[in-house]
């Protein structure tokens, strides 16, 4: 199957995101001091992520959570030629996935961003010994966006 991007996809540090987010908030800040400010965020916000059951939501950034997909899901995949059956058992066979939702505001510089394949390694492992213990992470979008608009 072919992957359709309508855009070519940017991280949010990177210098391509952050002449986006110049152009769109006119806030004069160099390179240098946006990447630094926006890694730290991320690593803090990956942090609480974790600890927090309903996700994080910053105002003029947007919401970070974890979603349980609708439906519960086994996935085949192949590991040395032979057919090895992937479930989260310990989530009842659904799965979890990190997003960013920056449209949970009028108007913000962030809006359309996506966490798309960024998701760290540090926050996947976290994540898995989260629901391994037994957490159950909740979807807050409609209600942090219904308290925004």
């Amino acid at each position: 199957m072919k992957i359709c991007r309508t855009t070519k996809s940017h991280r949010l540090f990177d210098y391509k995101g952050y002449v986006i987010y110049k152009s769109q908030t006119n806030k004069s800040i160099d390179y240098v001091t946006w990447k630094k400010v926006i890694s730290t965020i991320l690593e803090v916000t990956s942090e609480k992520l974790l600890e927090k059951v309903g996700g994080v939501y910053l105002e003029g950034i947007g919401y970070f959570c974890h979603w349980m997909t609708p439906v519960k899901r086994t996935v085949r995949t192949f590991t040395n030629g032979k057919k090895v059956l992937n479930s989260n058992f310990f989530s009842n066979t659904y799965w979890y996935n990190t997003a960013f939702f920056g449209d949970v505001e009028k108007y913000n510089p962030l809006k359309g961003w996506s966490l798309d394949k960024t998701s760290s390694e540090k926050i996947q492992k976290g994540l898995y010994k989260e629901l391994r213990a037994g957490k159950k992470y909740k979807f807050y979008y409609t209600l942090v966006k219904n308290l925004n608009n």
